[in-house]
């Protein structure tokens, strides 16, 4: 009631949820006669709290973030709860569009003041980002503060013992996330966050078919997987890095230097591209996914570069290649642009190999990665890792 009016809207996942919330506040105003002496509410809503004191105007609307668009200006703006899990453990898009909604839409709104209160989802969600923005003063508060003591955040509420009873019942997992504040990607995930981070490089560039490399004879290799029409085709171009000690060869790297997402791409045009690429990049050897066929009738007509190779997925195949990728990750043998897409689509596959169709695509990245390791070790390269690391 510091103004003449004072608008607020409080915002979670849906609006319906939100006008929830707003519900039950506004049974505990009711219930509290001796606390809101002399307030008149303003409105028969049950979920828009509205109410006057004195000539001055208080008022709380309901939001759902998926639904937000500008237009409003709030005193403040309380967004609790905006994230949600999402439908599949290993599709992030849902957690994606939020965080672009927020950014673009809910941030740039006018306001005074704005609270953002929840659960983490995954660790690269909206609350990894405001962790990472200078402006926000963001506080965890996860508990059991000290396991080996069993001090707890609020005793009243969540005492030691009943903290052990629910960790018991939900699993570890889950308490992790819900209580302690630790979202990690599911254990069922074929590569490990933690792992693919180590070997992202943010220096590394990504070239166009257009500004000049030297690549000083280095052998280049290529992967790529065909996309049908509801999922995009991904090309991973790599080169290779000896590593040399006292005039020998102790360790060679793939580095990544180009990556290419090809959304709704006639295959004519894809095969266009692919042929700059492998003239651009000078690759010896480039692996595509035939288990479709789409280039077939090409190939028949040798129209396909002689660089390209057909591979065939199937159960076997597709395991061998993945473990062979799993292997070159653990052990640093390659070097990743800091694709966020890439990522994302790497860490899409569970340990059956299976992933969701999503907006950004059906796990691409991660055979166009499969299909590069191939290539490499047909090509006779062999990656090497000194036994002194």
């Amino acid at each position: 009631m510091e103004n003449v009016y004072n608008e607020y809207l409080f915002m979670s996942y849906r609006s319906d949820l939100a006008g929830y919330h707003l519900k039950r506040l506004k049974r505990y105003i009711e219930a509290l006669p001796e606390c809101y002496e002399g307030y008149h509410n303003n409105t028969q809503s049950e979920q828009t709290i509205s109410y006057d004191f004195q000539g001055k105007d208080f008022v709380c609307e309901p939001e759902g973030v998926l639904a937000f668009k500008r237009g409003k200006h709030p005193k403040e703006l309380l967004a609790d709860d905006i994230l949600r899990d999402p439908d599949n453990y290993i599709d992030l898009s849902s957690l994606e569009k939020i965080k672009k909604i927020y950014f673009e839409e809910v941030e740039q709104m006018p306001k005074d003041k704005l609270h953002v209160v929840g659960t983490p989802q995954d660790r690269e969600d909206l609350f990894n980002a405001l962790a990472q923005t200078p402006t926000y003063d963001v506080r965890t508060y996860p508990t059991p503060v000290n396991l080996e003591t069993h001090e707890v955040v609020w005793k009243e509420m969540y005492p030691w013992e009943r903290l052990e009873q629910i960790r018991l019942t939900i699993g570890d997992k889950a308490f992790n996330k819900e209580f302690r504040c630790m979202p990690v990607r599911s254990t069922e995930a074929f590569v490990s966050i933690d792992k693919l981070d180590k070997i992202i490089n943010p220096n590394l560039h990504n070239y166009d078919l257009i500004e000049p490399i030297d690549l000083k004879g280095a052998n280049v290799v290529g992967g790529f997987d065909i996309g049908k029409k509801t999922h995009p085709s991904h090309l991973s171009v790599f080169r290779e890095l000896k590593i040399e000690e006292g005039g020998k060869v102790i360790k060679r790297k793939l580095i990544q230097i180009h990556s290419k997402f090809m959304d709704g791409w006639e295959y004519q045009d894809q095969i266009e591209y692919l042929r700059q690429a492998i003239k651009h990049f000078n690759i010896c050897k480039l692996d595509y996914d035939n288990s479709r066929s789409e280039f077939e009738e090409c190939a028949e007509r040798g129209e396909l570069p002689e660089q390209m190779e057909p591979v065939s997925f199937g159960a076997k195949a597709n395991f061998t290649m993945a473990v062979e990728l799993d292997k070159a990750i653990t052990n640093f043998e390659l070097e990743l642009l800091d694709d966020g897409r890439q990522k994302r689509q790497i860490l899409s596959l569970d340990c059956d190999l299976r992933a969701p169709t999503t907006v950004e695509g059906h796990g691409d990245s991660f055979w166009s990665l499969c299909l590069v390791l191939k290539a490499y070790k047909e090509s006779s390269g062999i990656l090497v890792w000194s036994l002194g690391r």
